[in-house]
């Protein structure tokens, strides 16, 4: 038991802190290279939690360059089309109780301008890079 003081009440006042903390993943997959600008436009993991998982991450590390000792997530959302010919970035994926598909950056009719990792005009881009993906 804490005695934290408060500017609302005369004197100290008890708090209890309790926590509980995530698990180990329940399934953690191997690296997997993956390269924007290929013919490949997606890449499928299987999972072995045979249910739908609480929550996925997927992490995803440059193989080379300043950044190769950084990390970066994967994001549940949209990317943008390649009509515009400007960089963009981000690796897409979905998930169900058997598997993580993944979207990749890869030019359909438009641009070859999609990256694996982008954080702005200038700063990072980076088309190869290794991935895993937890399971909770």
């Amino acid at each position: 038991m804490l005695k934290i003081p408060s500017p609302f009440l005369h004197g100290a006042t008890d708090v209890r802190v309790t926590g509980r903390c995530v698990g180990p993943p329940h399934f953690t997959s191997q690296w997997t290279e993956v390269e924007a600008q290929t013919t490949k436009s997606s890449v499928t993991l299987e999972h072995e939690c045979g249910e739908f998982p609480a929550k996925v991450e997927l992490q995803i590390r440059p193989l080379a360059g300043n950044s190769s000792n950084f990390y970066f997530p994967g994001l549940g959302s949209a990317q943008r089309n390649d009509d515009i010919n400007r960089t963009y970035g981000g690796i897409v994926y979905k998930y169900n109780k058997f598997e993580v598909i993944l979207y990749i950056p890869k030019a359909n009719d438009g641009y070859p301008s999609g990256v694996i990792i982008y954080t702005g005009t200038n700063l990072i881009s980076i088309s190869t890079c290794h991935l895993y993906i937890n399971m909770m």
